[in-house]
């Protein structure tokens, strides 16, 4: 027999545990009420120091159930917070009912209630056991071994099966419960496994949601970012879209006739300013997949002076009043430099091009965050839903926005039928971004992004100061400057003037032809991964060689990085061969377009082709315009000297450290 507290020291105890959260009586019946006010004043009276006999007169509530609901209100609650004012409200259930009685099943299935917590008491590994299947935790259990679970998300149907058979491994009677319902306790089961899921939330989510459940579970939680990037610059983000939509390609087959393939699914990546939301720039994506140097593409465009506007396709597409992006309506913005460069783990942002030359050469830092959360990037995410529904979803060569929305097929008829050419798409994502930032949204004060970046531009008198890169990194980034190192190569003695082999090609100018003391000298080479017609040399003590130019026909036709080793790939295979008097990239083009006539029975692999196909065809284009326009880069832009090797944009020795930290 246990001995009775005094009635101070109860007083002390409930006295500590106060003040106790409040109790919303609004939605109680009058008697609940009734009941509810009389407990309380009960339990004020007892710690007020009114007898016993008085407290039962006023409130009509004896000692003996004074003490029980005193002892109601001191249990501890799963927060571990006392009950309180909670333990007073009259029908609540608190303790976890225990069946103490033997059980007698009764006519219609009553007489049950409590039988599977007695079932764990005479099974003490029963409930783990269980409770390692529904949440998928496999781990020895005593005296039952390992829990395996193959099931992605055991239902259940499942936790039942697994509860007859450790049953029948205990050679449970076969006269008790649960053998004697007619479904062996399988809803008893169901309503514990509903139950425990509810119990282990997150642990629940992660077995039976989906990717954006899981995603969800970081975000709710009544916690801020460490990260706190709500000023203007301070962040950029940048991500990739697969557009749901299909193009075509044309082309001339042997017959002289025109046909239409249909294109692999095409991308664009873009560049939001989160605290603005406005799209800095876009990048169209031709061939196949998004790689790094088509990030690269996209920040070499947003910070250069002048944006490169699309050719005019569709004349009757018109921009709103005010429309456009934030360099061209702020010029003072062109080229300022973001403090956090933000990405997802795309292998494209994951590449050493991205994460650490880049990183170096323009001075920010990059922030990946766990894969698999696209909840951090709301903005772009947004931004792309929005571009989806305002755009492609709305014309017929779309393919839905989800499984069964609509079928590729028809939307392949469609591009076909209609012609529907992937060169539309930069002017198309132009018109819709550009019309994005002028459009007032809720979340902004219904203000338009770049209305916001102008008052963020001028707040606090002006204070906002962007940040820029020295001149000579800006330089080099605005040509999309990639430094390597090749040795000279050359010999006097067989007569072969100086050069330098690249990619497979051989390069040099009047200036380099003319230094046969570098011939078996290394030197630094600035090469533009987008044009390798050319490349610019300089010697390690940063003496300018010029600009380089490749010998033969490679310098007929503008070509990429990737396409020059598309064609070498090719000719290794011996499915490319030189032609006397054409350009090896004019080879290729007419190669791929052998091929597709070839693989037209076979979708996917004509898919990829024609994909191949339109991205040279675009850089062949833009060759043209380029040469149309005034001929590839004039020397006056090609830096005197290179960029000079460090590991961050502000030198050391350009700052005195020792004489800063003196004067703090």
């Amino acid at each position: 027999m246990t001995a009775r507290n005094s009635r101070a020291t109860t007083v002390r105890l409930l006295e500590s545990t106060m003040p106790w959260e409040p109790v919303c009586t609004d939605s109680f019946s009058e008697d609940a009420l009734n009941t509810f006010n009389r407990r309380v004043s009960a339990l004020e009276m007892y710690m007020a120091g009114a007898s016993l006999s008085v407290i039962k007169q006023k409130t009509k509530i004896g000692g003996n159930y004074l003490r029980k609901l005193i002892a109601k209100c001191l249990l501890v609650d799963a927060r571990g917070v006392v009950y309180g004012y909670t333990g007073l409200i009259p029908n609540i259930r608190i303790k976890i009912y225990k069946r103490t009685a033997p059980v007698t099943p009764r006519i219609g299935g009553s007489g049950l209630s409590g039988v599977l917590g007695l079932l764990f008491q005479q099974y003490p590994d029963l409930e783990n056991y269980l409770r390692a299947l529904i949440l998928k935790r496999e781990k020895p259990q005593p005296g039952t071994g390992n829990v395996v679970i193959h099931e992605a998300a055991i239902k259940p149907k499942g936790v039942h099966h697994g509860f007859i058979k450790f049953l029948e491994k205990k050679s449970h009677p076969k006269d008790a419960w649960p053998y004697t319902t007619e479904g062996h306790g399988v809803k008893t089961i169901s309503e514990f496994t509903r139950r425990v899921r509810a119990e282990n939330f997150d642990r629940a989510v992660h077995i039976i949601g989906d990717v954006s459940a899981v995603a969800h579970l970081a975000v709710g939680r009544g916690k801020s970012t460490l990260a706190n990037l709500k000023n203007l610059y301070d962040s950029v983000v940048i991500d990739s879209h697969t557009i749901d939509s299909e193009f075509v390609i044309e082309f001339e087959n042997s017959s002289g006739l025109v046909s239409s393939v249909e294109l692999k699914r095409l991308h664009v990546i873009a560049g939001l300013e989160p605290s603005s939301f406005a799209v800095l720039w876009f990048h169209v994506v031709y061939g196949l997949d998004a790689d790094a140097e088509d990030v690269i593409s996209l920040l070499r465009e947003m910070l250069s002076r002048n944006l490169p506007k699309p050719d005019v396709l569709i004349p009757d597409l018109e921009l709103k009043p005010g429309a456009g992006f934030p360099t061209e309506i702020y010029p003072e913005l062109a080229c300022v430099i973001p403090s956090v460069l933000r990405l997802d783990n795309a292998l494209a942002h994951l590449s050493t091009k991205v994460s650490c030359e880049l990183r170096k050469e323009l001075g920010w830092a990059v922030e990946y965050g766990p894969p698999r959360h696209f909840e951090r990037r709301p903005g772009i995410e947004r931004l792309f839903l929005e571009f989806e529904r305002e755009l492609f979803q709305r014309s017929v060569n779309t393919v839905g926005s989800r499984p069964g929305g609509n079928s590729g097929d028809s939307a392949g008829k469609a591009a076909v039928k209609y012609n529907i050419k992937s060169s539309y798409l930069e002017q198309l994502c132009y018109t819709v971004f550009a019309n994005h930032n002028a459009e007032p949204t809720e979340g902004k004060g219904f203000l338009s992004p770049l209305e916001v970046i102008g008052q963020r531009i001028h707040q606090g008198n002006n204070h906002f100061i962007p940040r820029f890169l020295p001149a000579d990194k800006m330089n080099t980034i605005a040509l999309a400057l990639r430094s390597e190192r090749r040795t000279v190569r050359g010999s006097i003695e067989k007569g072969i003037r100086p050069y330098v082999n690249f990619e497979r090609a051989r390069y040099s100018n009047d200036v380099l032809r003319k230094e046969s003391s570098l011939i078996n000298q290394a030197i630094i080479l600035k090469v533009n991964e987008s044009d390798v017609r050319t490349i610019y040399g300089y010697r390690l003590d940063g003496r300018s060689l010029g600009a380089l130019q490749v010998e033969g026909h490679w310098q007929d036709v503008k070509h990429s990085r990737k396409t020059r080793k598309a064609v070498n790939s090719g000719k290794r295979k011996k499915t490319v061969s030189n032609v006397e008097g054409q350009s090896p990239v004019v080879v290729f083009h007419n190669q791929l377009a052998t091929e597709l006539e070839h693989s037209l029975q076979t979708k996917s692999k004509s898919k990829k082709l024609a994909s191949q196909l339109d991205r040279l065809r675009h850089e062949m284009e833009w060759s043209t315009n380029s040469e149309n326009g005034g001929g590839t880069t004039s020397t006056t832009d090609i830096p005197a000297r290179p960029a000079p090797e460090r590991e961050w944009v502000l030198p050391e020795d350009s700052v005195d450290i020792d004489a800063l930290i003196k004067k703090i």
